[in-house]
């Protein structure tokens, strides 16, 4: 799971232009007739970008305030409330589309589960590489343990020696960066992202009756299969595409590009065939 702040991730945003929207929700531009998509809890800016042609992304985070009033071990029904609270004050009426990336999707869930429940339309939910956290097998099994490294292997020599360094060396420094250059915000960004973790890894998902858009990363370890856990709770009608890319490449250049082509391809497909 992607656990950097949404900082790190698409660049340093900033809460809504619109005074009146609650803390936590985050715009690029003031809110416009287009329909809107609302993203939960990591921000994707380049992903914004690429859906901006007829549609707007709203970002829905928990801020300071939300994680002082949800208490030290909140469940993520509770998180999902809060956040929900919020969506309705920015978009009053429905029909509503909610997604996410990992655990923003298991997020995004739960919310459309509470808005079915008190009677709203929810037109589209995406989960974009996000694992039932009900289901999903433990990485610490022994096949895990097996076959991760010849998983990492033919990854490296795919990637090639120098990428494969690049790329350790960047996550590395930046680790080191970041731990150095903390500042307030990110640390308030770390404590939301560990208890949404804390609270993801109890949550156990109903059964939703709705349109569900899945995206997969095709580059994965074998042992490492999400479809199957959504597929139990989502029997009639999840839309199920493979993305050939890493988890790690799905919310960055060029593949951003295939991800938002996908999900706007699905919200003009009104009829969830």
């Amino acid at each position: 799971m992607d656990v950097r702040p949404a900082s790190e991730q698409s660049g340093e945003v900033h809460d809504s232009l619109d005074p009146l929207l609650p803390l936590g929700v985050i715009t690029l531009k003031p809110l416009a007739e287009d329909d809107i998509i609302f993203w939960i809890h990591y921000v994707h800016v380049d992903l914004a970008r690429e859906l901006e042609d007829g549609y707007q992304t709203v970002f829905i985070t928990l801020s300071p305030q939300d994680t002082l009033t949800l208490g030290e071990r909140p469940n993520l029904q509770s998180i999902a409330a809060c956040m929900v609270h919020k969506l309705v004050a920015t978009q009053p009426m429905g029909p509503y589309v909610v997604g996410g990336s990992c655990l923003g999707g298991i997020l995004a869930y739960e919310m459309a589960s509470q808005l079915q429940a008190a009677g709203r339309e929810v037109s589209l939910v995406i989960l974009l590489d996000t694992p039932n956290p009900s289901y999903f097998k433990s990485r610490n099994s022994l096949g895990a343990r097996l076959s991760e490294p010849r998983y990492l292997l033919r990854r490296a020599v795919r990637l090639g020696p120098w990428e494969s360094l690049v790329i350790a060396s960047e996550r590395l420094l930046g680790s080191d960066l970041t731990a150095r250059k903390a500042t307030a915000a990110e640390t308030e960004r770390r404590r939301a992202q560990q208890l949404l973790e804390t609270a993801a890894s109890h949550y156990k998902p109903n059964r939703y009756h709705g349109r569900v858009l899945l995206m997969l990363a095709a580059d994965r370890a074998p042992h490492v299969n999400f479809l199957p856990g959504w597929q139990a709770l989502v029997p009639h009608n999840l839309h199920t595409c493979y993305v050939n890319a890493h988890h790690s490449d799905l919310t960055q250049a060029p593949i951003i590009r295939t991800v938002a082509t996908t999900i706007a391809s699905h919200l003009c497909d009104k009829g969830g065939n």
